[in-house]
């Protein structure tokens, strides 16, 4: 495949949270995604939107919580309307 590729999740859960955490896209041996565990404390690379306009409740951030390794998860509290997190390779 030529180009840039998008993994996307579509997040929303009324009324609590939905955890992310070790996200992993291999082509081979190679890691192609950055900032799989959100271990640098913020979503980047990762790129937030809301693609079903402003929703309720909190929206994706970082947090210290819900993990399933490592001290950081990206977590989300969207309702009324999903969140969307996103990264491109």
């Amino acid at each position: 495949t030529t180009g840039l590729v998008t993994l996307a999740f579509n997040l929303r859960h009324d009324p609590d949270y939905w955890y992310l955490d070790d996200v992993l896209v291999y082509a081979g041996v190679v890691q192609m995604l950055s900032n799989t565990g959100f271990e640098t404390g913020n979503l980047s690379p990762w790129i937030r939107t809301t693609p079903n306009g402003a929703c309720g409740g909190a929206p994706a951030a970082v947090c210290n919580f819900g993990y399933h390794s490592g001290n950081y998860s990206a977590c989300d509290g969207s309702n009324g309307c999903a969140d969307r997190l996103s990264q491109q390779f």
